[in-house]
């Protein structure tokens, strides 16, 4: 396999000829939808799971499905950036045009089985799943990339692609792509989650992720029963795009309850299952007093209601559900020490923002935090907080804070976080401009350049590439069982992709 640091002394100019002069038809469930190329690329990749983690089946598919366009390819085999693929064709002198994508996806369905079939359905211009994340974050955008490889029109340009890894977990597999591994001037990354767009910028963030035990003891009481509560079929989200949409954290929700309620011995707690998604279920166990039932179960019915007249828009689906045991508690019960509980729900409810921060001069997230995902029971505790900001002082405040937190709760230091740094705007860019110029072509109108706050793969690429944007169509409620995209604006993001490398070619 070639590598690509060659590709910075050699010249390489391959005619391509393993590709007709026009795409070839293809019969599937979106044979009828334009751009043929694009949706036949992601009919594929739908049918390979490639959760973050589990890219080795993608990888391949990528690499051959570029090796049949005439690229030479080269795929890391090793370190944080395994199964990285890149592709060139027609490089000469460090002259290409950079296309990047990430092949992973957040795989979230309704039964929690991440290995669920994705099969695809159309409503109206909207393509969704089966009651499972589509994986169009970001298999639109590599499906793109590979329609791009296969049109005749860019034939003879000189283009790398670059498809990525893990970039909704670590971000390890852009972090692993080096300088000399960038054989351009511009990179084109296709991440982002609106059509007449230009994203020029984006917030860092910085993730906590903790598994390790945790103390237990008997209960040793026979006068307190055993309560189960739940609330479960929130909308979830982003934990970036959709932090400021006023969604319900059932999570959030439940430890504050508990925090409220005096003389509980907590058995377990779980919710959500991503580090970078809002959580959508809930669920706690736990002993209360005999003599504690009845006011427990007004108040927590009471907020309940309120928990769905409040949530009746964001979260039209919410359940919520309240069990007590009929006999007392077993002499054998174990549940958390009761020193390390009343930690936990002080500083996770009190302290823990899990929200918005701050916001800037336009009303949009600054600053935020929030608790992906909490598991404890039988003497063990996973969890994942994820920060992010656009405000380097602000950033690092909050990271004090935290790992202060943090050492409150488990008498030690944290381990750092997986950190990316903050992308802030090139206001010289040329990039910037053309792509202006090649929208107006398209559409007739000046699009957005705005900043992201759910963040991109671009500022791992500072240093390492002198211009960068992000594009991409219309995505909805990504990471969610209820995520899809926009038909037309697909069809829109190609035709302006094809006018924006074609003067980018000039």
């Amino acid at each position: 396999m070639l590598n690509p640091l060659l590709y910075k002394k050699n010249t390489i100019n391959k005619q391509n000829n393993s590709t007709n002069d026009k795409f070839l038809s293809f019969k599937g469930e979106l044979e009828n939808l334009e751009p043929q190329a694009v949706w036949k690329n992601f009919e594929d990749i739908s049918k390979i799971y490639r959760e973050s983690g589990h890219c080795k089946e993608i990888s391949d598919f990528l690499e051959k499905k570029l090796k049949q366009s005439g690229f030479e390819t080269y795929k890391e085999t090793n370190g944080i950036g395994k199964n990285n693929v890149y592709g060139l064709r027609n490089i000469n002198n460090n002259n290409g045009i950079i296309l990047q994508a990430h092949m992973d996806m957040v795989s979230i369905s309704d039964d929690n089985n991440p290995k669920k079939p994705i099969k695809l359905n159309k409503l109206g211009d909207r393509l969704y799943a089966n009651n499972r994340s589509l994986g169009s974050d970001d298999g639109i955008g590599v499906a793109t990339a590979l329609a791009v490889a296969e049109n005749p029109k860019f034939r003879n340009m000189p283009l790398q692609i670059i498809f990525t890894v893990d970039e909704e977990t670590t971000m390890n597999g852009a972090k692993a792509v080096k300088p000399e591994h960038l054989v351009g001037k511009y990179l084109i990354n296709i991440d982002s989650e609106e059509y007449g767009i230009i994203t020029t910028g984006c917030s860092g963030n910085s993730t906590y992720t903790i598994d390790k035990p945790v103390p237990i003891t008997i209960l040793n009481k026979n006068n307190y029963k055993k309560v189960n509560i739940a609330i479960s079929h929130a909308s979830g989200g982003h934990s970036g795009e959709d932090i400021n949409k006023g969604k319900l954290n059932p999570l959030k929700h439940l430890l504050e309850e508990l925090n409220k309620t005096n003389n509980i011995h907590i058995v377990s707690i779980n919710g959500g299952d991503k580090s970078n998604s809002i959580p959508k279920n809930a669920r706690a166990e736990f002993f209360i007093q005999q003599d504690q039932v009845k006011g427990f179960t007004k108040r927590i019915n009471k907020v309940f209601k309120n928990i769905k007249a409040k949530h009746k828009i964001t979260d039209p689906d919410v359940q919520t559900s309240l069990s007590i045991s009929k006999g007392v508690a077993l002499p054998n019960a174990k549940v958390l020490h009761k020193d390390f509980q009343d930690k936990l729900l002080k500083n996770f409810s009190e302290k823990l923002i899990n929200g918005v921060l701050s916001k800037d001069m336009h009303g949009n997230p600054r600053t935020s935090q929030g608790l992906g995902y909490l598991d404890i029971g039988d003497g063990k505790i996973s969890l994942s907080i994820m920060e992010r900001s656009s405000c380097k002082s602000e950033d690092k405040q909050l990271r004090k804070q935290t790992e202060k937190l943090l050492e409150n709760i488990f008498n030690e230091k944290p381990q750092p976080p997986d950190h990316y740094p903050i992308w802030e705007p090139n206001v010289r860019s040329e990039l910037t401009n053309k792509a202006v110029q090649a929208f107006v072509k398209t559409e007739g109108k000046k699009p957005k350049i705005t900043t992201s706050y759910g963040g991109t793969e671009n500022p791992e690429f500072i240093d390492k590439v002198e211009d960068q944007i992000s594009i991409g169509p219309t995505i909805d409620q990504p990471h969610t069982v209820r995520e899809n995209i926009s038909v037309a604006s697909v069809q829109k993001l190609y035709k302006y992709l094809e006018n924006l490398l074609l003067s980018l070619n000039k």
